[in-house]
């Protein structure tokens, strides 16, 4: 890879990033994934299984992604890092959990 690609990859990874972690961004993908979600809460049938698997990812990219955030924000707001990281935590806790539950929907999904 030369230079320039290495550069323009760069900028291209930190314009995804800011883009990713934008305020709009995130709300909008927690209402469309919240939206989503109550569509299939009461999965019926191998689809709605593997479409509750593909909610629970997207949802679990989003909190990946929140994770993220806090802990940018950790050095950017030092008075208030110890709540940046504990929130940065509680996020990874959840991507965690709800990663195991989309494993236990794709099994499911298999087994129909």
């Amino acid at each position: 890879m030369t230079t320039a690609e290495v550069a323009a990859a760069s900028r291209w990874s930190c314009q995804r990033r800011e883009d990713i972690a934008s305020p709009q961004r995130v709300e909008r993908d927690d209402k469309r994934t919240d939206t989503e979600y109550k569509r299939v809460e009461d999965p019926s049938g191998r689809d709605g299984w593997l479409r509750l698997a593909a909610n629970r990812t997207a949802s679990a990219d989003l909190q990946d992604t929140l994770a993220e955030v806090y802990d940018e924000l950790i050095t950017v707001e030092p008075p208030l890092a110890e709540e940046h990281r504990a929130s940065a935590e509680k996020y990874r806790r959840y991507t965690t959990s709800t990663r195991d539950y989309t494993e236990l929907a794709l099994k499911r999904a298999g087994e129909l």
